[in-house]
């Protein structure tokens, strides 16, 4: 590849993926699906080495860990306050419902009302169901600091495959 073309795709690959890890924290876009994308099509044209096939398989499960931290976090915090699985379901229900309806934020308050309603259906309590709400706004708090943290780590692992590539070494 000439060099001012794989300069501006250095640029351009880089800018989207600064662009999707600051979306992290706010989950209105999979940044962390854009951020593996990226950088598989950026290993894609240009070359595979032994380095960028490593770097990509590591991104790939940093990928699918920052996806799944969202479930894990939110899911077990509510659950650990005592919300029920089917609960924790309506509540991605609502999530997915939400986004649906009021895209990009209404996940969010589609989600914390389905996990309200689910356990006052459940329970008839309100002060439970909202416990249930305040555990998953704590779980999503969580979520958000850990898919950050990850989503960093895959910006660096990309910083180091272009640093690589620029010494010749990758």
């Amino acid at each position: 590849m000439e060099t001012v073309l794989l300069v501006i795709l250095q640029i351009l690959s880089t800018a989207i993926i600064i662009g999707a890890w600051i979306t992290l924290p706010f989950m209105i876009i999979p940044g962390a699906t854009i951020i593996w994308v990226t950088t598989m099509l950026y290993v894609v044209l240009t070359g595979f080495t032994p380095v960028s096939i490593a770097i990509l398989v590591f991104e790939t499960i940093l990928m699918f860990i920052t996806n799944a931290l969202d479930n894990v976090l939110m899911g077990g915090s509510a659950k650990a306050e005592g919300a029920s699985w089917w609960s924790i379901g309506a509540a991605f229900l609502g999530a997915v419902l939400g986004s649906i309806v009021f895209p990009p934020f209404g996940g969010i308050p589609g989600g914390l009302l389905f996990i309200f309603l689910a356990e006052l259906i459940q329970n008839g309590d309100m002060a439970s169901s909202w416990q249930s709400v305040k555990a998953l706004v704590k779980g999503f708090g969580w979520a958000t600091v850990a898919r950050t943290f990850s989503g960093g780590i895959m910006v660096f692992w990309y910083g180091i495959l272009l640093f690589l590539q620029y010494k010749g070494w990758g």
